[in-house]
C-alpha cells in the first residue's frame, strides 16, 4: 500500500470500515515542517500513543480487580453510613480520595450491582426500596364524576318506584368522535329508549339528554318521569 492510496482503498485492503480509517488518520496525524513548509503527516506511532492515552482515562476499560480499594470503600459507605452510590462517588471526587483510574462512575457501579459483582445489594441502598417506579399522574384534568353507584338509594334496587333510569353508551368500532347511541332503561317497567348522540363526550351526552327530557315538560311532571339516571361509569 502507498501513502497516496485513498481511504476507500485502505479500508478494503484492511477489511475495516471507512469511518475506522478516518478515525485512525485523525488520531495519528501530526504537523511537521519540511523545507520551511508545514505538512500534516500520519505517523503510526503517534496514533498508537494517542490511543493508549485515551484508553488510560477511559472508565469503560476499568477492571474490577484494579479498583478493589474503591469498591471496598463504596461498600463501607453504603453499609455503615447508608450513603448512595452517587453521594459516595461525588465525595470521593471532591476530596481526591482516589485517582481517576482507581474509581468508576455511578452508572458503572449500578451496572456492577445488577451483575451481582458487588457485596452490596439493591435493598442495602437508601431510598431504593421506597421509590415507586410508577409515574405520577396529574389530577389537573381529572373529570368531576357524580356520586358512586354504591351510594344509590336502596329503594331504587327494588325496582318498585317509577322514574329511575339506567344509562349507557353504545359506540361503534370507528372513532370516538363518531355518533353514538345513548341507551336508557327504566328500572321498573324495563322501557328502553335509544337516543342518537353526536359523540361520547360528556357535554354532548348531557345536551342530548336535556333535549330529550325537555320534550316532556308540557305533558307531565318531569320530576315524576325522571327521578334519577344512574351510569356504571361515565
Amino acid at each position: 500500500m502507498a501513502a497516496s492510496d485513498s481511504v476507500t482503498a485502505i479500508a478494503t485492503v484492511l477489511g475495516r470500515s471507512r469511518t475506522t480509517i478516518y478515525t485512525e488518520l485523525k488520531r495519528g496525524s501530526v504537523v511537521q515542517i519540511r523545507q520551511g513548509k508545514t505538512r500534516l503527516v500520519y505517523l503510526a506511532d503517534s496514533g498508537q500513543l494517542t490511543y493508549a492515552q485515551q484508553r488510560l482515562g477511559s472508565f469503560n476499560t476499568m477492571k474490577l480487580c484494579f479498583i478493589e480499594s474503591f469498591i471496598l470503600w463504596i461498600e463501607e459507605k453504603v453499609f455503615k453510613e447508608h450513603w448512595s452510590f452517587d453521594a459516595a462517588v461525588g465525595y470521593a471526587k471532591r476530596h481526591c480520595i482516589f485517582t481517576r483510574n482507581e474509581m468508576v462512575c455511578t452508572k458503572t457501579l449500578y451496572n456492577y450491582l445488577h451483575q451481582g459483582l458487588l457485596g452490596v445489594k439493591a435493598i442495602d441502598l437508601p431510598l431504593v426500596t421506597r421509590r415507586s417506579l410508577r409515574k405520577s399522574v396529574s389530577s389537573k384534568y381529572k373529570r368531576e364524576l357524580g356520586k358512586s353507584i354504591e351510594l344509590r338509594d336502596a329503594t331504587i334496587e327494588t325496582r318498585e318506584e317509577f322514574g329511575h333510569w339506567e344509562i349507557d353508551t353504545v359506540r361503534g368500532a370507528k372513532d370516538k368522535t363518531d355518533d353514538v347511541l345513548i341507551s336508557l332503561i327504566k328500572r321498573k317497567s324495563r322501557l328502553y329508549i335509544a337516543l342518537r348522540c353526536p359523540s361520547a363526550r360528556s357535554h354532548d351526552v348531557i345536551e342530548t339528554l336535556e333535549t330529550w327530557l325537555s320534550t316532556f315538560k308540557n305533558n307531565m311532571e318531569l320530576g315524576l318521569l325522571c327521578k334519577t339516571i344512574t351510569a356504571d361509569k361515565f
